[in-house]
């Protein structure tokens, strides 16, 4: 339960940073600030999508959903999404596309060596307990996270403050081997997701025809198109024909 309040806790925080991103960014641009307008907004995309992904399962996720499709609106509208080319090929890297495909990664590794996130001393030996919170805890960032929210060591928390009612969980140092990485409908970490998916050059001549050649600009309408909602990772045989067609058939995509 406490891991589930934490990850309602980051779904608001992130929404709360998202809008303050989108309400900026719609002011620079009355401003006559364009492009500092778009840099903004097109960070509100990313920020909404970590509101979604930490939202998901929780009444917070339709409102996070409908937030974040109306910004991917707004972007589109006031701005155009131009498909990312990156050594020959196409690749889908919006925050709001890939948002809507609601598949994770699920990692099978040996891990060499952790820490406790409350303590810092070995997490297989210490005497707290992962998911049981903790108050008067000293924010450290050590290996890149923060043991207070366990996100990057770029978060509000300040190194040295205590703070209450913390999560314990395991911070991982080092991993001897990793043995596999599956695809789940819900990864333990909620942020373990899509971030780019290259599409093949096959799949767009089948879509635009022999006329159209590599190269050319494409560009994006999904956000100003009807939303059909998120596509969620199917259970079955049929699961990796599912997820193949929406990430590399089923495009918004046109010259």
């Amino acid at each position: 339960m406490a891991r589930v309040n934490d990850f309602v806790a980051r779904a608001i925080n992130a929404l709360g940073d998202a809008e303050a991103a989108a309400a900026e960014a719609k002011a620079l641009l009355v401003s006559g600030a364009r492009k500092k307008a778009e840099t903004r907004a097109r960070e509100s995309l990313g920020l909404f999508r970590k509101a979604l992904d930490y939202s998901e399962d929780t009444r917070e996720f339709d409102a996070t959903h409908i937030a974040m499709d109306e910004m991917g609106f707004w972007v589109r509208a006031n701005f155009g999404c131009r498909i990312e080319l990156k050594e020959s090929q196409y690749q889908r890297t919006c925050p709001v596309d890939l948002a809507h495909i609601r598949v994770g990664f699920s990692p099978a590794w040996i891990i060499e060596s952790s820490f406790c996130s409350i303590c810092g001393e070995d997490s297989e030996s210490c005497q707290h307990i992962s998911g049981r919170t903790y108050d008067r805890v000293e924010c450290t960032k050590t290996e890149g996270r923060c043991n207070i929210c366990g996100t990057g060591a770029e978060c509000e928390h300040q190194v040295g403050k205590l703070y209450d009612s913390v999560p314990r969980f395991r911070i991982i140092a080092s991993i001897s081997e990793i043995r596999d990485v599956s695809f789940v409908s819900r990864p333990v970490e909620p942020q373990a997701r899509l971030q780019a998916v290259g599409v093949p050059i096959q799949s767009l001549r089948h879509k635009f025809g022999k006329g159209w050649e590599p190269g050319s600009p494409l560009y994006c309408h999904r956000c100003v198109a009807n939303c059909e909602g998120v596509v969620e990772f199917p259970d079955g045989p049929t699961a990796q024909t599912k997820v193949c067609y929406e990430m590399f058939e089923k495009l918004y995509w046109s010259p």
